[in-house]
This record gives structure tokens, C-alpha cells and sequence, in this order.
């Protein structure tokens, strides 16, 4: 579920900033979503590092199902 809202405040934040400047500014907000989750020490570094949006929301699908698995 907090993943699912990732994504949707991914895609209002790209409506009003853009995409460059959501990838920046969300980094924080993906930070406190995934706080306590199993694992997401390594998925908020990585994704810290992630410049293309393609390439965090890849990043966040497959941590997701990862999650599910369990």
C-alpha cells in the first residue's frame, strides 16, 4: 500500500514540478514511506543514487513484489 502511494505522489508531484525536479524532491518522501519496511535502508541508497524516473519506479516494482513474496 505505501509503495501503491508512492507512485501516485510520484505522478502529482511530476504534473505540478516536472520530472527532474520530482526525482530530486521525492528522494526525501520515498525516505519516510518505506521507513521500517524490511530492507528499505539499501532501497532508499539506491534509489538515492537513480537519476531516470523509468529506472526508480523499476526499482520500486520489484522491491514491491519482493515485499508481497513474503
Amino acid at each position: 500500500e505505501r509503495i501503491d502511494t508512492i507512485f501516485a505522489h510520484y505522478n502529482k508531484s511530476i504534473e505540478y514540478k516536472g520530472e527532474e525536479k520530482s526525482i530530486r524532491e521525492m528522494r526525501k518522501h520515498i525516505g519516510w514511506y518505506l521507513k521500517g519496511l524490511r530492507g528499505s535502508a539499501k532501497m532508499r541508497n539506491d534509489i538515492n543514487k537513480m537519476t531516470q524516473l523509468d529506472e526508480v519506479f523499476n526499482a520500486l516494482k520489484i522491491y514491491q513484489e519482493e515485499l508481497m513474496e513474503e
